[in-house]
């Protein structure tokens, strides 16, 4: 349910920010455990941030999306969510205040422990994946999910997922819409 109201809300805000005949681009940037400072040097977002600066500064832009998450396993991740988000709008609006006045949406969100499955599914690497898949599908509570998973292996595997998996989580997804 958690998932289709978080897809609601962001069709909902496409559909407010999208002209009917627009060409979508989209950008993800990536944000440090508990932090919101847009850092250029983690991971891929320098060159995301200079690819959406060239676009907007060269190609005609109708509105901007921006919509950001926390990692689940943090206690303040609502918070930290809607700092990401303003971070990134506050970013977009700085290069967009060079060129010509751009609507911008912005919404925030903390990832569900729903959301690291398509992570899960793919990593190779992952110790104890059975089990975290059985305690995700067992248990509705973030709060009861986080628990259980800081048992397994010892910590082992909430460590695993802390440096290889929730870094992606952590991010805002920022949506140009520019006139077909």
């Amino acid at each position: 349910m958690k998932r289709f109201l978080i897809c609601l809300s962001l069709l909902c805000l496409a559909a407010q920010a999208t002209p009917l005949q627009a060409k979508e681009y989209v950008y993800d940037v990536y944000f440090k455990r508990n932090l919101a400072r847009l850092d250029t040097n983690y991971m891929t977002n320098k060159r995301v941030m200079e690819d959406l600066k060239s676009l907007i500064h060269n190609q005609k832009v109708d509105s901007i999306a921006v919509v950001s998450f926390a990692s689940p396993e943090g206690e303040k991740n609502a918070a930290l969510a809607a700092e990401r988000s303003y971070q990134a709008e506050s970013f977009v609006l700085w290069l967009q205040s060079q060129v010509l006045p751009i609507k911008i949406g912005e919404q925030s969100y903390t990832a569900s422990w729903e959301s690291l499955l398509p992570i899960v599914e793919t990593d190779k690497n992952l110790p104890n994946r059975a089990e975290l898949l059985q305690i995700i599908a067992n248990n509705k509570s973030d709060k009861v999910i986080n628990k259980k998973i800081r048992k397994v292996g010892k910590g082992n595997l909430m460590y695993y997922l802390d440096k290889n998996s929730f870094p992606y989580l952590r991010k805002s997804i920022i949506t140009v819409y520019c006139p077909d």
